[in-house]
């Protein structure tokens, strides 16, 4: 803000009417600069998760709720009177590891013999884990001595056998704690303890990682390859700690495969080296910067974020409320009619002629938007106009969503990693980031046992074979 005086010093009394006019406007020009200033702060004071992309936890007790508190029934909590329940089904007694049969007593209380059934009157089953205990296997290697020469030979450890003293096993399971449920070196090193009775040193537990980078290495190459050939890919960023440097963790989803990937930058280089400068499918995204790249026609933005957007719109006062409040009310209508025909309640036909009425209101509020005299208004109207073609890919676009929900999806795990510790020490435990977190989100999207897969590839690459694929190989 521009004063064009010392406030804290009275400007010299003017002289003349000019001189006195000259102060007036000097003053009311100050005072607008002030009230613009004034509106400024007093919107990032209202700034919450509803009307930016702030994250809920940072809301404070006395913010409005998303969604409003329902009525309470007056009824007590759980399961109602007639409610039928669901029960675990039994399972058959070729798979249960121990019968117990339960007899009745051998005499009645009148003294009369107790005729037993032949078929139990009821199975109870209890699910119980054994005490687990590691399996150690030694390998005991020999050595002689030439009778001739008396040269020594050893014997060799069989192909494939560990080097180390821990087997695929244990590397992928503490792989699999520190990636994707974020325990720390120490709480790994406990449950190994509590848990599996192994006993294992702090520096072991992160050194273990390697081995398993090594081995999905070519994996992670293959899945982003794959990504980049996609016709739908959803895309976003967060931040990222190596030591003290801050980076960024990127992620493109597509439908069976998603790929993350560390860059020091966020800007239209780190989007263009994860999804390839020549990207040919549509991308899901945010209105960020980063994806301006991409044409408006291959590009989808998101409406959850337009939303937020609308309604921090419809919370300042004069014309620019009132056309923030009909965005908004548009944007509800549109993921109304979007889950209806998700739901098979509405037929495609319609509801293409349903959004296109709702595309014609839209952009002519945007338009009016672009010339409310309310300059961030003005400023995100016009922006949304300059990429509406990228506002309705979704309505005639098969594989398609309206929100950027799965990439969003996808990096709530590294988020929560980044809340709980100090991010990574060096490029390998970047590395480790980036390999293990692209085979589990993809193992999960296609339905794999994760800690099965990361075995596997862990005993592929100690017998000096490839990572089983997490890409489909053509048929030849």
């Amino acid at each position: 803000m521009i004063i064009p005086f010392d406030v804290t010093q009275p400007p010299p009394r003017p002289q003349t009417l000019e001189e006195a006019q000259a102060v007036i406007d000097a003053l009311w020009d100050t005072l607008g600069q002030m009230q613009a200033r004034l509106l400024e702060l007093e919107e990032r004071l209202r700034l919450t998760s509803r009307n930016s992309s702030k994250p809920p936890s940072s809301d404070g007790p006395g913010t409005e709720r998303r969604y409003p508190e329902r009525q309470r029934s007056g009824r007590r909590r759980g399961g109602q009177p007639g409610h039928p329940g669901v029960k675990r089904p039994l399972v058959p007694l070729e798979e249960v590891d121990q019968i117990y049969p339960c007899w009745p007593v051998e005499r009645c209380t009148c003294g009369g013999e107790i005729k037993v059934a032949e078929a139990p009157c009821e199975r109870h089953q209890v699910f119980e884990l054994p005490a687990i205990r590691p399996q150690v296997i030694e390998y005991q290697r020999y050595a002689g001595v030439c009778t001739g020469c008396g040269q020594r030979w050893e014997g060799a450890l069989p192909a494939g056998g560990p080097r180390g003293q821990f087997g695929s096993g244990v590397l992928a399971l503490m792989a699999l704690l520190a990636g994707e449920y974020h325990l720390s070196v120490r709480q790994i090193q406990r449950l190994l303890h509590d848990v599996f009775h192994v006993e294992i040193g702090l520096g072991t537990v992160s050194q273990a990682q390697e081995p398993v980078s090594d081995a999905l290495a070519g994996v992670v190459e293959e899945v982003q390859a794959a990504v980049r050939q996609a016709p739908v890919v959803n895309v976003d960023e967060t931040g990222h700690r190596q030591g003290r440097l801050r980076q960024w963790l990127w992620v493109a989803v597509s439908a069976a495969q998603s790929v993350f990937r560390i860059n020091a930058h966020r800007n239209q280089a780190a989007a263009q080296a994860l999804l390839g400068k020549d990207f040919a499918g549509i991308v899901g995204s945010d209105r960020y910067s980063a994806y301006g790249w991409v044409d408006p026609t291959h590009r989808q933005l998101c409406w959850a974020h337009l939303l937020r957007d609308f309604q921090r719109m419809a919370e300042r006062s004069g014309p620019a409320g009132e056309l923030g409040a009909e965005l908004v009310a548009y944007g509800r209508v549109l993921f109304v009619l979007w889950h209806r025909w998700r739901e098979g309640l509405l037929s495609r036909e319609h509801f293409q002629q349903f959004m296109g009425l709702l595309r014609q209101v839209v952009e002519l509020t945007l338009t009016a938007g672009a010339h409310c005299g309310h300059p961030a208004t003005e400023h995100t109207c016009q922006n949304l106009l300059e990429l509406k073609e990228a506002l309705w890919t979704f309505v005639a676009t098969p594989g398609v969503d309206p929100t950027n929900n799965a990439a969003e999806r996808a990096l709530r795990g590294p988020v929560i990693r980044r809340k709980l510790s100090f991010g990574t020490q060096s490029t390998r435990g970047n590395r480790f980031i980036e390999r293990l977190s692209t085979a589990v989100a993809t193992c999960r999207q296609q339905g794999r046992a994760v800690l099965a897969y990361l075995r596997e590839a862990i005993e592929a690459f100690l017998f000096g074979r490839s990572a089983p694929p997490l890409v489909p190989v053509p048929d030849s």
